[in-house]
């Protein structure tokens, strides 16, 4: 009975900080929502009303894929786990494909298997496609090599200015 007593009141705590999530949600305070809803997490990972955090969760990732993609990742990785086998898993595991594909890309890696593979789970992921897009074009490649043909310009051009000068100088 006391082990009965205390789950229950660790329920109803993690129960009224879920109530807390769902209500920062709804005001539209996405980072007080994933807070709320990871102290859910971690105090009960088999949440029974973990499903209802998936819309939350999608939301947070799409609002900070560009300005803090790790955040968004790990909360894929909840979406991905808390959705099981529901229509929103497959989605939410090709954007978190696509997230760690362009974190390895900004590091100079074009892991192209990872963005295959979000395209096979979402056809519809725009980013994964623009992604493999400038992975098979090699875009930056292209961009960064006409920068450094101009800077090399510029400095021989520098150069032969500089000879010029020196050559035609009159001498005392």
């Amino acid at each position: 009975e006391l082990f009965a007593e205390y789950d229950r009141l660790r329920l109803s705590q993690v129960e009224t900080r879920f109530e807390q999530g769902l209500d920062a949600e709804r005001a539209g305070h996405l980072d007080d929502m994933a807070t709320a809803f990871d102290q859910v997490l971690a105090q009960s990972p088999f949440f029974e009303r973990g499903p209802e955090m998936v819309p939350g969760y999608l939301a947070f990732a799409h609002a900070h894929l560009d300005d803090a993609p790790e955040r968004a990742a790990q909360a894929l990785r909840r979406v991905v786990r808390l959705a099981g086998d529901t229509p929103r898993a497959k989605p939410a595991a090709s954007l978190l494909l696509t997230v760690e594909a362009e974190h390895l890309f900004a590091e100079h890696v074009a892991d192209q298997s990872l963005v295959r593979r979000a395209l096979d789970l979402d056809p519809g992921n725009v980013r994964a496609r623009s992604l493999f897009d400038r992975m098979t074009r090699g875009n930056d490649v292209t961009e960064s090599r006409t920068q450094r043909y101009i800077a090399s310009s510029v400095i021989g051009a520098l150069a032969l200015a500089f000879i010029a000068f020196i050559a035609l100088r009159k001498r005392p």
